[in-house]
């Protein structure tokens, strides 16, 4: 029958499709924050959020997918007013002592989902061998690609094409060039992915199959323009059911990618630079980056600027250094705020060797900026 959620999405006149792309005979125990179940517990708790209308149907339309895919949720658990003071409202990056955290470690499931308040981020938490590993926006992209395009791949042609931004790592690239699609890079902003499947539609060169970005965006399908954490969600929770059932953790997955295509290690620096003083300092780094930023390191393959407008893209305020070996970084002030950030994509064969080349370039790069 139609729920209460359908009734709210019609007459609001609200659409919103996502597509099932296999079938799970048997769900794992999953959590998930904001909104939060463990269908095999019967626990459900809902966050206080920021409730405006983008929130409130976004709300509806996922628990209308999670029915749809018979998880239920049927024990109410309300957070207590003093929750709903605190500032510290649950966000993408899950940190420690989080109270999904919390609770996912006293039930035992597999998989915790955090999204923000408006639900167009998520970021994940998985048991795997008896530890929970918090997961990167780069790492969930790249597992959602090699899910969704694996079983896709019958139903991909010439124009199939993803889209994900300058500052997000390679691997989810490289996975979906070896099922041919092209690949589009954008300026860091999900807007601009968004913008890419509106001129797919108009030009008919290509077809829009999946775009991500680094920070816990990411779109399947061409029923929204922006990043969307409803049907993301819905897409983890059976992907991570799909590996359960075939003996794998997302865990696991993820270290299957790494062993054929080389493993990437991605950081985020972010530089506070206050005052007048502070911006002046940020146009007085950017300058010398571009200058001498070269300089700084071995092996440099390439370097972009962005400011200079590169490949149709707006002009932006960006610098990114790639290696010879597909290591890159990049350089741009915040758009908002007095912030310079510094994003770090390392490959190495090993983790070990990743993680020596990060330290590496991180050393150069924090004394050129602190001094």
């Amino acid at each position: 029958g139609v729920t209460n959620d359908d009734n709210w999405l019609n007459k609001n006149n609200i659409k919103h499709e996502y597509e099932k792309l296999v079938e799970i005979p048997n769900l794992p125990n999953i959590t998930i924050v904001c909104d939060f179940y463990l269908p095999d517990k019967n626990i459900y708790i809902e966050y206080w959020g920021k409730y405006d209308e983008a929130y409130i149907a976004r709300k509806h339309a996922k628990k209308k997918i999670y029915k749809e895919n018979n998880i239920m949720q049927k024990l109410h658990y309300k957070t207590t007013e003093e929750d709903k003071m605190d500032k510290k409202i649950p966000v993408a990056i899950i940190g420690p002592g989080n109270i999904g955290l919390d609770l996912m470690k006293k039930t035992g499931a597999d998989l915790l989902l955090a999204t923000d308040p408006d639900c167009d981020r998520v970021g994940i938490a998985v048991l795997h061998n008896g530890e929970y590993v918090l997961m990167t926006g780069n790492q969930i992209g790249a597992l959602l690609v090699d899910f969704v395009l694996s079983h896709k791949k019958d139903t991909l042609n010439e124009k199939s094409t993803l889209v994900k931004t300058i500052v997000t790592s390679e691997v989810g690239a490289d996975l979906a060039r070896n099922y041919g699609l092209h690949i589009v890079d954008t300026l860091t902003g999900f807007k601009y992915i968004g913008d890419q499947i509106g001129k797919y539609e108009i030009n008919g060169d290509r077809e829009f199959v999946i775009g991500y970005e680094e920070s816990y965006g990411y779109l399947v399908g061409t029923h929204a323009r922006d990043k969307d954490a409803v049907v993301s969600s819905m897409l983890i929770c059976q992907m991570a059911a799909y590996h359960k059932n075939n003996g794998r953790t997302l865990v696991d997955a993820l270290n299957n990618i790494y062993a054929e295509y080389g493993f990437y290690l991605d950081a985020l620096d972010t530089f506070v630079l206050k005052g007048k003083d502070g911006a002046e300092k940020i146009q007085s780094i950017m300058a010398n980056m571009r200058e001498n930023g070269s300089s700084l390191f071995d092996n440099i393959k390439s370097v972009l600027d962005y400011s200079k407008g590169i490949d149709d893209l707006p002009k932006e305020n960006v610098l990114k250094y790639t290696f010879t070996d597909g290591s890159w970084i990049a350089v741009r002030p915040s758009g908002t705020e007095p912030k310079l950030k510094v994003y770090y994509s390392m490959c190495g064969e090993t983790k070990a060797q990743a993680t020596e080349k990060l330290e590496n370039i991180r050393a150069i790069l924090k004394k050129e900026i602190e001094g």
